[in-house]
C-alpha cells in the first residue's frame, strides 16, 4: 500500500468534511469540530488538519477565524469564478473557445 503524505492525507480529511457539508450533515453556519476532535476522529496531525482547513477555505466551503475555528459558509458562487478565471488564464483559452463555452453555458 502506498505510503500516505500529508497533503494526500490532508485532501482526504477535506473531501470528507466537504461531503458531510455536502450530505447536510453540516450546514451553512455551523461549526466544524475543534481542530484536537479533528485530529482524534481522523487519527492525523495538527498540520494535517491546518492543511485540510486552508483547502476547504481555498474552495470557498468555510471560513476560518482564530478562537472561533471553522465554520460553514454559504455558497456565494465567488471561489467557483475565481478558480474558473484562474484556470481559463493558465490554459491560455482563445476568445472563440471562451465565446463557444458562454454560448454553451447560456
Amino acid at each position: 500500500m502506498p505510503q500516505l503524505t500529508n497533503e494526500r492525507l490532508s485532501k482526504t480529511v477535506a473531501d470528507d468534511l466537504q461531503q458531510k457539508i455536502i450530505s447536510d450533515r453540516l450546514k451553512v453556519g455551523d461549526q466544524l469540530p475543534t481542530e484536537p476532535e479533528l485530529m482524534e476522529e481522523y487519527g492525523v496531525s495538527r498540520t494535517v488538519i491546518r492543511e485540510a482547513a486552508a483547502c476547504l477555505v481555498s474552495r470557498g466551503v468555510v471560513d476560518v477565524r482564530p478562537r472561533r475555528g471553522m465554520t460553514v459558509r454559504a455558497p456565494d458562487g465567488k471561489g467557483l469564478a475565481e478558480s474558473l478565471i484562474a484556470q481559463l488564464q493558465m490554459s491560455k483559452v482563445s476568445l472563440p473557445q471562451l465565446l463557444q463555452v458562454r454560448a454553451v453555458l447560456e
